[in-house]
């Protein structure tokens, strides 16, 4: 986690001088589809029409560049990263035909497995997601999930985020785990600073 919050500064601080920007900063504890323990996400702006995002916590790391099409209304993106030190690469897809609806599909191929790191490609994680926004602030969202050697997993989400100050928002989420039963809540802090 230090490693990559010093590995965040010295991009921002090194992006800075070539014209690349801050994006967002944010900050989640708790459980969701996409996130586990404290985690941080670092996204910053790229020229031309593109998004760097840097994301981890203490088990996982992953980054992603996206390449959004013309319309904006599709984005395909390189995505790398390691998870409890297993190595994976892998595409991912975002469809957001109006700006209340958004699907994403997302699959990785790892160097073997947890704990059984090979030289010998594997599907590491296969996962499909769709989230609506009906109101400003609100999201529903159900991702299907298969990841190394768990069993697949449905993941309805609700999720709240309100604006504490001018560039810094606060939010929660609420997830249930169809395998585990279980509830799984988040908070989270974000901070947009202006973009000019």
């Amino acid at each position: 986690m230090k490693l990559l919050i010093l590995f965040s500064l010295y991009l921002s601080s090194v992006f800075a001088q070539e014209g690349v920007k801050l994006k967002d900063v944010t900050m989640s504890y708790g459980d969701s589809a996409f996130t586990s323990g404290l985690n941080i996400a670092t996204t910053f702006s790229l020229k031309p029409n593109r998004d760097l995002e840097l994301v981890g916590n203490s088990e996982r790391f992953y980054t992603t560049v996206n390449f959004k099409t013309a319309s904006n209304k599709l984005s395909l993106d390189a995505t790398a990263g390691a998870f409890k030190k297993l190595p994976w690469v892998g595409p991912r897809v975002v469809y957001t035909p109006v700006k209340q609806v958004m699907a994403m599909y997302w699959s990785g191929v790892s160097a073997g497995r947890v704990e059984a790191i090979r030289a010998e490609p594997k599907s590491f994680f296969q996962q499909l997601s769709f989230y609506v926004y009906p109101i400003e602030g609100v999201s529903l969202g159900y991702t299907a999930i298969k990841m190394d050697v768990y069993k697949a997993t449905m993941l309805p989400e609700v999720a709240y985020k309100f604006k504490l100050m001018k560039d810094l928002k606060m939010g929660v989420s609420a997830t249930y785990d169809t395998v585990a039963k279980k509830p799984l809540f988040c908070v989270f802090l974000s901070y947009s600073p202006p973009q000019k």
